[in-house]
């Protein structure tokens, strides 16, 4: 299984980012999920970043933050209102 990204379908609200470092640090600290939502500003479209599938993100101290897609039910997924995130089976 993998996650896929659907950039078009991404408004920015950020609600994967969250539950991510929720689940993964048990606090709200976005700089700590597996996730990151960048906006494009030339373009006006926002791209979630998930680590290692769509880019290498690290964390505060500079290590590689690595998902490990929730054991199985990725909650950034489930929790997309515009599924932008969805699984994927390999």
């Amino acid at each position: 299984m993998r996650l896929s990204v659907d950039h078009g379908r991404c408004d920015g609200c950020s609600l994967c980012e969250l539950i991510c470092s929720l689940r993964r640090t048990r606090s709200f600290n976005p700089s700590r999920s597996a996730i990151r939502v960048l906006k494009r500003e030339s373009r006006g479209i926002y791209i979630p970043i998930i680590s290692p599938f769509t880019g290498l993100l690290l964390d505060p101290e500079g290590k590689p933050i690595l998902c490990d897609l929730c054991g199985g039910n990725p909650k950034c997924a489930e929790v997309c209102p515009n599924e932008a995130i969805r699984v994927v089976e390999d």
